[in-house]
């Protein structure tokens, strides 16, 4: 059996176009990926440039009165992401940069945890070469249920997102759909639902394709 290949980056991506929408976020694993992080591992602060990067459903712990409320309003915190990859987790966007250092990034979250990602518009996106492979222009695009372990070049442990084209899993959301809808669901299985259908959604739609990078055009 061929050993698995870590995916190559882009030797040239095209940045973002002109019609992007870029958002201020903040790398922290440890609320996108609880309760399955296990150590402070640096990898999974690594965000890579071009790379889909993930958050959670809202904070339920949230207050909704008070000064934290006010203040929250006026300055809104950055949304919490991460790129390395677990079931259910939602795309955000796609990092424009990435992090320099994802030591420095676990170290000082602060300073050294705050990148840019773009969630409309044109965007590079690396992805596996066997999905690329299984793609074709135009499909929409959403994150499959086979996750990539063997990494990405200068990234090894990191765990990247099978893409696959929407129609792949497409009944599954029909499904889920369904399910919410049953009279008998209760209010959490609804939440732990809507999670679900948010994650097997679509996010974009495959203009270009590469060996290991495409042209998407995202629909946020």
């Amino acid at each position: 059996m061929a050993a698995a290949r870590p995916i190559p980056m882009p030797i040239s991506p095209v940045e973002p176009d002109i019609a992007a929408t870029p958002v201020a976020v903040r790398i922290d694993p440890t609320t996108v990926l609880s309760p399955h992080i296990i150590a402070d591992r640096d990898i999974y602060y690594a965000v890579p440039p071009n790379m889909l990067v993930f958050r959670k459903s809202s904070d339920k712990s949230t207050p909704s009165t008070g000064a934290a409320f006010k203040r929250r309003l006026t300055v809104p915190d950055p949304v919490s992401v991460c790129a390395f990859y677990t079931t259910s987790l939602i795309p955000f966007g796609v990092s424009i940069d990435g992090n320099a250092s994802a030591e420095e990034t676990r170290r000082w979250p602060n300073e050294r945890g705050q990148i840019t990602v773009s969630v409309s518009g044109t965007v590079t996106l690396v992805a596996h070469m066997d999905d690329i492979a299984a793609i074709e222009v135009g499909d929409r695009l959403c994150v499959g249920n086979s996750p990539h372990m063997e990494g990405l070049v200068g990234y090894p442990g990191l765990v990247v997102p099978q893409i696959v084209p929407f129609a792949a899993r497409e009944a599954e959301l029909r499904k889920i759909e369904e399910d919410m809808a049953s009279a008998t669901t209760s209010a959490d299985e609804i939440q732990s639902l809507a999670q679900k259908h948010k994650a097997a959604n679509y996010f974009g739609v495959a203009l270009e394709l590469g060996y290991a990078e495409m042209r998407v055009l995202l629909t946020p």
